[in-house]
């Protein structure tokens, strides 16, 4: 018969099992980071945008601040892929920040809550928190658009044209 593969080492086994173990270094590598940056990488310049952590708020979030803004009237709100059990706001300042700039537009990315330890509904739970958090910053809902890729492309609560709980207005554009 097929000769098997030698077992995998139990670190290699620990990182499959939770992928955070592995995505989280590989979003320093990528920028050619020794160690991962402090708080998101706020401070670093990434494709021509500076990053600010939001303190007003009970989830990591940060604002993304591309060197040129059309206007301060409107907002990007990322939300980060990674299959609802990795991502960070390094990883997903890195894909919003060339949209932003591109866009010439301020972003918001987040933080959510990962399973397992966190399961449904908490991530969509966290992004409702990140839109009022946009919302509280002084953007009007006809002025935020929702940037998803991936799982984060799925957690938009756009479906509803307004928030369950709240009654507080969705976006019209995701």
């Amino acid at each position: 018969g097929a000769a098997r593969p030698p077992p995998r080492s139990d670190r290699t086994t620990h990182r499959l099992r939770d992928p955070r173990l592995f995505f989280q270094p590989a979003s320093g590598q990528m920028l050619g980071l020794a160690q991962l940056p402090e708080e998101g990488g706020g401070g670093l310049t990434i494709y021509g945008t500076k990053g600010r952590l939001m303190r007003d708020c009970s989830i990591p979030a940060m604002l993304v601040q591309p060197r040129r803004v059309i206007t301060n009237d409107a907002v990007l709100l990322h939300f980060h892929g990674g299959a609802y059990v990795s991502g960070n706001l390094l990883q997903s300042r890195m894909v919003i920040s060339p949209i932003a700039s591109a866009a010439q537009l301020h972003g918001v990315t987040f933080d959510y809550l990962l399973a397992p330890d966190h399961p449904s509904p908490a991530p969509l739970q966290d992004a409702m928190e990140a839109y009022l958090l946009v919302l509280r910053s002084g953007p009007r809902p006809e002025c935020t658009s929702f940037v998803g890729e991936r799982a984060g492309g799925n957690l938009p609560p756009s479906h509803a044209p307004k928030h369950p709980d709240t009654g507080q207005t969705l976006p019209p554009a995701s």
